[in-house]
């Protein structure tokens, strides 16, 4: 008995190579039937599957395939062999992890009942003798490089039949490589894969020997392309089996709108049809192959669910974003907070110290950070009233009528109607009332001028001599000095200009602007500063207009999985070595990692926001160690990304004031 039934299992195993349509008509040895392959889809395209799986299938061909997956699925497979009493089913799933891989598992099963067992003397024990062989695949796929990804199976084999079973295990291992194509070009892209079937094979021993499944090698390419609605996936594979002559198989898939496709194929001398239909997240494929032991007809079931890796990756840095975002945001309210913190605490003690001047410009640094702060507008403008008040005071006791003059007025301009300086300003007048008709009044009126035009404030010096001409027409000096005054002028607004069109010569658009709003102060050439910054504004926005990219087309066969571009993978890591930079407070770190991605994509992800925080950042800095050039330039180019950024004006305007004060420009505000 024992010797009929290890004849019989023979015959099975040996029939396998029948079972399979003669997939190859020359085969030696003993495939297992699993050989057959597993998914309606790659069924009928010729069984030409080792490159260009698109579902949990590709596990059997080649597990790398896996890594391309983008969302969790689930197929399922079955067919019949010889007859109703022969069975080929599999069931695989795949889960896409966020960032590590794609775990798969797959369960396939073949059944053949109706099997006769007879003993020595052919005399009929059983009718019905069940024979059954199962596979099961745990594999693993990860993305190694841009457009390189691996994988492997663990696999074990179990077969039974009668009272006989045996279970081996071994080993598959996988790479692919994808090429994208950007642009309308009809070839989208290509993909290549290896794959090592058994290269640990598995050993099963029924009765006295093991049979193994043999060592196969697979290589293949796909390309993918299309026009319009149509899609077109072109596969060509060559298996070289370790006891068998090469198999070579090719497979064409047509699809319309991705939802119906046609397809085709040769698996060796085998031809193969099928059909498949998808809509939304399930889908249903059908193949047809015309073997030697009559039609087979195979089908599969595709569901898919979850959202895509991209879809997650997308929720996951918006949420990593908002975190690091709340967090920045804090963070510079805090700098704001502790440099506000600061400048009232100055400002107050200089107050209290009368000095007024010191502590106005304290006053006015909080206002920097605080635009709202009651505190320190109240205090700046009390510091600035009672500076003024002061050197009106000690004007008038000096009999410099006019310098007490301007400065009482200072005070009223401050706090208007206070008597304090109503007073000043009334006894200021009436001393000036006096002395009309006297030199005194032309005299103290040219050393104020003067003096003013020494400490570079032209514009008002300009008005002063303006008034000794008035009250004297002929007189030498202020004739001389006016003319100084308005040459200096010209050549302030002449330097502001010229060094406006420096800044645009190098496409710096915004600090060309900034430059010019300045020389408007000086109240000369208005119409053509204007032009100019109407230029300029022009350029600005040709210049970014013509920087932005228009988006390139994705991969066509399945919005989901195709794998980013080399591009995007470099911005993406640009971005996040740019979000770990801001993160770790190295905001200069910060911005080359994002200047490398906004220079690229100005609308990547909120790439914009985050580099103009950074340049906020540094500025603050520059800005606290009294580098205000330096400062000036960086927030300049705050209003390069935004040039409506509150922020950035209300810091660049303060750092103007504090460099001019160094340089001794005064800009006739």
């Amino acid at each position: 008995m024992r010797h009929a039934a290890t004849a019989i299992l023979a015959l099975v195993l040996l029939a396998t190579p029948l079972a399979t349509g003669q997939a190859n008509a020359q085969s030696y040895g003993t495939e297992l039937p699993f050989v057959l392959g597993t998914g309606a889809r790659s069924s009928a395209m010729g069984v030409a599957a080792v490159s260009h799986g698109e579902d949990a299938s590709i596990q059997h061909y080649n597990p790398s395939g896996l890594g391309y997956l983008q969302r969790k699925q689930f197929v399922f497979y079955r067919t019949t062999l010889f007859d109703s009493k022969s069975v080929y089913h599999s069931f695989s799933y795949a889960h896409p992890l966020l960032n590590y891989g794609t775990l798969a598992v797959s369960f396939m099963r073949v059944d053949i009942g109706g099997v006769e067992q007879r003993d020595e003397t052919n005399r009929l024990l059983s009718s019905d003798l069940h024979s059954a062989q199962t596979r099961f695949l745990l594999g693993y796929a990860k993305s190694i490089t841009t457009s390189l990804s691996a994988g492997f199976n663990l696999k074990i084999d179990n077969q039974s039949f009668g009272d006989y079973s045996g279970s081996g295990i071994g080993l598959d291992v996988g790479l692919s490589a994808s090429q994208v194509f950007s642009g309308n070009s009809f070839i989208k892209g290509f993909r290549e894969g290896f794959a090592v079937q058994n290269l640990i094979e598995p050993s099963l021993k029924l009765d006295h020997e093991k049979v193994a499944d043999p060592f196969n090698l697979s290589l293949g390419v796909s390309a993918i392309s299309g026009f319009g609605n149509v899609m077109l996936v072109t596969s060509l594979d060559i298996v070289n089996p370790r006891y068998s002559p090469f198999d070579l198989r090719f497979g064409q898939e047509v699809v319309y709108n991705r939802i119906l496709a046609l397809r085709f194929g040769m698996d060796d001398v085998t031809p193969t049809f099928g059909l498949g239909a998808h809509y939304k997240n399930v889908g249903l494929d059908y193949a047809y192959r015309s073997e030697d032991l009559g039609n087979n007809h195979r089908i599969s079931l595709t569901v898919k669910f979850g959202s895509t890796l991209s879809e997650q990756r997308a929720r996951a840095r918006a949420e990593f974003e908002k975190e690091v975002d709340t967090r920045l945001t804090n963070r510079m309210a805090d700098l704001e907070r502790s440099q506000l913190e600061r400048a009232l605490e100055n400002g107050d003690s200089l107050f209290a110290r009368a000095e007024y001047e010191a502590a106005a410009d304290q006053f006015e640094m909080a206002l920097l950070w605080d635009p709202d702060n009651d505190h320190a507008a109240k205090q700046a403008t009390l510091s600035r009233y009672q500076q003024a008040i002061s050197m009106a005071t000690k004007a008038l006791e000096n009999k410099d009528y006019v310098q007490g003059l301007f400065h009482a007025n200072r005070a009223l301009s401050y706090i208007p109607e206070d008597q304090a300086a109503t007073n000043l300003a009334r006894k200021c007048n009436e001393r000036i009332t006096e002395a009309k008709n006297s030199r005194t009044l032309l005299t103290q009126l040219l050393k104020t001028s003067i003096d003013l035009y020494a400490d570079r404030q032209f514009a008002d010096a300009l008005a002063g001599f303006e008034e000794a001409l008035r009250i004297a027409p002929d007189n030498q000096l202020a004739q001389e000095y006016r003319g100084k005054c308005k040459n200096s002028i010209e050549t302030v607004v002449r330097r502001y200009m010229t060094d406006a069109e420096v800044r645009a010569d190098n496409d710096d658009y915004v600090g060309a602007i900034d430059h010019l709003e300045h020389a408007l102060a000086y109240n000369t050439r208005t119409a053509e500063i204007h032009a100019l910054i109407e230029k300029y504004k022009k350029a600005r926005a040709h210049a970014l207009l013509a920087s932005t990219k228009p988006e390139t087309p994705g991969q066509t066969t399945d919005d989901a999985s195709s794998p980013p571009t080399a591009d995007q993978k470099v911005l993406e890591n640009h971005y996040r070595r740019g979000m770990k930079s801001f993160d770790d407070g190295d905001f200069d770190g910060a911005i080359a990692s994002f200047l490398r991605v906004w220079t690229v994509d100005q609308d990547y992800h909120n790439v914009s926001s985050f580099l103009t925080r950074a340049y906020l950042f540094v500025g603050m800095r520059l800005y606290s160690d009294h580098e205000y050039t330096k400062a000036i330039e960086i927030w300049q180019k705050v209003l390069t990304i935004d040039p409506e950024n509150s922020k950035a004006k209300r810091y660049l305007s303060k750092a103007h004031e504090e460099l001019e004060k160094l340089s001794g420009v005064y800009r006739g505000r």
